[in-house]
C-alpha cells in the first residue's frame, strides 16, 4: 500500500536572516492528510505555507482548476507574504 500524502507547513515572513531561517525549518512538522482532503480554502487568513512531501494535488480558483502538484512543491506562501487571503483551494487528489 503507498504511503498517504502529506505535506509540511510552517508559519513565516519574507526577508529573514540565516539564524531565522534555521528557526523555521525547526518549526516545521509533518501533517498527514487524507485524500479528498481541502489543504487551504480560497479566501481563509493565510497562516501557513506548505511544502509537499509526496502526494497529488490540485489548486482551484472557483471550480476551475489553476494548478495541480505531482509529489512536490510548494503553496500558500502568497498569503504570507503580501498579508492577504488565500488565493485559492488546494485539495488532496484521492489515489486510485
Amino acid at each position: 500500500m503507498p504511503d498517504p500524502p502529506r505535506v509540511s507547513f510552517v508559519s513565516t515572513h519574507p526577508g529573514l536572516d540565516n539564524e531565522q531561517e534555521g528557526d523555521i525549518i525547526d518549526a516545521m512538522f509533518e501533517k498527514k492528510v487524507d485524500k479528498d482532503e481541502m489543504i487551504i480554502k480560497e479566501g481563509d487568513e493565510g497562516d501557513n505555507f506548505y511544502i509537499i512531501e509526496r502526494g497529488e494535488f490540485v489548486a482551484l480558483k472557483g471550480d476551475q482548476e489553476v494548478f495541480s502538484y505531482d509529489n512536490k512543491g510548494s503553496f500558500g506562501e502568497l498569503a504570507l507574504m503580501y498579508n492577504c487571503p488565500r488565493a485559492a483551494t488546494v485539495l488532496v487528489i484521492p489515489s486510485l
